[in-house]
C-alpha cells in the first residue's frame, strides 16, 4: 500500500513540475509571434522596421507610426496564421465624412471628440469616436449610421 501511495505522489509531483515548465516556456515566447505573422506584416507594411509584438485576445498586435499620414499611430492585429484581422489608425476629426460629423453633432450635441478609423479585410471601414465630455465611445460607419463593434 505504501508503494502505491508513493507512486501516486511521485506521478502527481512530476506532472505539476512539468506543467510549470510548460507555462514558463509559453510566457517566454509570448512576445514573439509565429514567422508567418511577421512575414505577413512585412509584406503589407514595407519599410516600417521590426516592430514590438504583444498578444491581445488571442491576436498578435503591433503599432507603428504612419509616416505618410502625419506620423499618426496605427494598430495592426493578426491571427496566428498571419491573416490581418484589423487595422486601426488615429484619424483627424476634420477628415471624417460629413454624415459622421452630422450624426455626432445632431445626436450627441458634441463638437469635441477624437476619432479612430477601423478597417477589416472584406468589410467596410467604420470609425470609433470618443466623445470628450463623457469619454463615451460610439461606432459609426461612413454613412453616419451607428454600428456594433465586436
Amino acid at each position: 500500500m505504501k508503494k502505491i501511495c508513493f507512486l501516486i505522489v511521485l506521478c502527481a509531483s512530476t506532472m505539476i513540475l512539468s506543467a510549470q515548465d510548460y507555462d514558463h516556456h509559453r510566457d517566454r515566447d509570448r512576445n514573439q509571434p509565429p514567422g508567418v505573422v511577421i512575414k505577413s506584416y512585412h509584406k503589407e507594411f514595407k519599410g516600417y522596421g521590426n516592430p514590438t509584438w504583444d498578444m491581445q485576445n488571442n491576436e498578435w498586435h503591433t503599432k507603428y507610426m504612419d509616416k505618410g499620414n502625419g506620423n499618426r499611430n496605427v494598430d495592426v492585429y493578426y491571427d496566428t496564421y498571419g491573416r490581418r484581422i484589423q487595422t486601426g489608425r488615429e484619424w483627424d476629426p476634420v477628415r471624417l465624412p460629413a454624415p459622421v460629423r452630422d450624426r455626432i453633432s445632431r445626436k450627441y450635441h458634441e463638437e469635441n471628440y477624437s476619432a479612430y478609423r477601423i478597417e477589416r479585410p472584406g468589410k467596410r471601414p467604420f470609425f470609433q469616436v470618443t466623445l470628450a465630455a463623457n469619454r463615451k465611445m460610439i461606432y459609426i460607419d461612413e454613412r453616419g449610421r451607428e454600428v456594433r463593434y465586436y
